[in-house]
């Protein structure tokens, strides 16, 4: 609210914000548990914290937030077993995004829903084999139909999406760092 700091108590990481018109405040991230390696992906709504990730999940984080017509979308990943897949929650209701057939995990970074209810994800999958890494390809998925942006030869990735007469993303590329080399 307004000329106030609130604090939030939890270990952990915050990903996105954003405020409705009415003022209420929405935060997404993650926290993690101090005994073990595992973490959950949160979503805060004036200061009360909601676990989004499943009981049985080893790994959540939820990465960015949008509001329309009063139904909330949240964008993420979670892993279960190992297999870590780029998801999202409505209303807090989860549903896996869908990945190539060579894929193995995804991740789910930005996310953005117009007028119409039309909801994009961007963000990118992993393939295993490609390029000079893991290969991971940019991509981006709306309404549950996912497109490829690369073809995984260099990891790639969306970590921002807008949309307006055409879908915006920004992202970035990793190179082999074990070409680079520098002298001091």
């Amino acid at each position: 609210k307004k000329n106030r700091v609130d604090t939030i108590d939890y270990n952990g990481g915050v990903n996105a914000k954003w405020v409705t018109e009415n003022g209420d405040v929405h935060i997404v991230g993650y926290e993690q548990y101090e005994s073990t390696s595992y973490s959950a992906a949160l979503h805060w709504k004036n200061g009360v914290k909601t676990v989004l990730t499943s009981s049985n999940s080893n790994y959540g984080a939820a990465t960015d937030i949008a509001i329309k017509n009063n139904t909330v979308y949240i964008a993420g990943s979670e892993a279960e077993n190992g297999s870590r897949r780029a998801v999202f929650w409505k209303n807090g209701a989860k549903a896996v995004l869908p990945i190539s057939a060579n894929a193995t995990r995804s991740s789910g970074n930005s996310i953005y829903v117009t007028d119409d209810g039309d909801m994009y994800i961007g963000g990118h999958e992993e393939q295993p084999g490609l390029g000079s890494g893991i290969g991971q390809a940019a991509c981006y998925w709306k309404n549950n139909d996912q497109v490829i942006l690369t073809d995984g030869s260099k990891n790639t990735f969306i970590s921002d999406i807008k949309v307006t007469d055409y879908v915006y993303m920004s992202g970035f590329e990793l190179f082999d760092f074990s070409e680079i080399s520098y002298n001091a």
